[in-house]
């Protein structure tokens, strides 16, 4: 039975996928954070499933998985790893939170970078494990390929997951390890109704607090009319199956506008649509250097 890694497996397109190659017939090591969700997976999914706790965040952890997976798995090694754990926090990059940030960062980038170098020597980096090539999986993002604002700190942690799956994927041919990347447009997950009220954003008494409701509110209702992560997980699986996978797969509800209009757009004409639709654009009331100065004295 081979046996794939499913980071961020509690909810969405990580449990989705738990529950699709547990159906047909792998062994899945589940990551989650909290004990309680690698109970609830044990009793849903059964034998098959082996949570594993630990925070992407965290080496330590991440290392004594490492030594669960090793003891279960033995020289057969790990068939596949899945990076899907991430966050998204959104926000104008002026003024969002650098906690915000570097949150993004160590989870979504330096996360994958952890848990990958931490396991692949089972995927077959060390001639011990005799088994196959394994081969990596890691989830990109719409926003891999296109930056929006308000989520640009988001994309650009997708964007660091192209570069970053590139350059394995081309390193690791000396052991016959295949790298792909996935890039889900919007999918229906919990997160989205974990969404922050719109008008309580943070970001209320900033030059950006109109721009930033009109976003909010139209990245909910694009997340809320998204694809079920079931279509996901089967694409998922279908990878892993592949005898020859592609460097890197596009899905989407809305695959023309994502794939066309975002991709090939001029990038000034998409700049004006998004201007217009999140009130981007100049205010039209000028306001003189002068009367600038005369409020800033004001206000000492």
């Amino acid at each position: 039975m081979k046996s794939i890694l499913v980071t961020g497996a509690s909810t969405g397109i990580g449990y989705a996928t738990t529950q699709e190659l547990i159906k047909n017939g792998y062994r899945v090591f589940a990551n989650v954070r909290k004990e309680r969700d690698a109970k609830r997976l044990l009793t849903e999914f059964g034998i098959n499933c082996f949570p594993l706790i630990f925070d992407v965040r965290d080496q330590d952890a991440i290392n004594k998985a490492v030594k669960e997976v090793e003891r279960r798995v033995g020289p057969e090694g790990l068939y596949g790893l899945f990076n899907n754990a991430g966050t998204a926090l959104s926000g104008p990059i002026m003024h969002q939170p650098i906690e915000d940030i570097e949150e993004m960062l160590n989870i979504n980038v330096m996360g994958v970078i952890r848990v990958t170098r931490s396991f692949l020597p089972m995927l077959g980096a060390d001639p011990y494990y005799a088994s196959e090539p394994g081969r990596i999986l890691n989830m990109s993002s719409v926003g891999g390929k296109v930056s929006m604002p308000f989520i640009g700190m988001y994309c650009a942690t997708k964007h660091a997951i192209e570069g970053l799956s590139d350059a394995l994927r081309r390193e690791l041919m000396l052991f016959g390890i295949k790298v792909a990347i996935i890039e889900p447009g919007a999918v229906a997950t919990p997160i989205w109704n974990k969404a922050p009220d719109p008008k309580a954003s943070g970001y209320e008494n900033t030059p950006y607090e109109e721009s930033v409701i009109a976003f909010l509110k139209a990245f909910a209702e694009e997340g809320k009319k998204g694809m079920n992560p079931s279509k996901v997980a089967n694409l998922v699986r279908e990878i892993f199956e592949s005898k020859k996978p592609k460097n890197r797969y596009m899905i989407s509800p809305t695959p023309f506008t994502d794939k066309v209009l975002l991709q090939y757009m001029p990038g000034k004409m998409l700049d004006g649509m998004l201007a217009k639709e999140f009130k981007l654009n100049p205010k039209q009331e000028a306001v003189s250097q002068e009367e600038i100065i005369e409020s800033k004295i004001a206000e000492n």
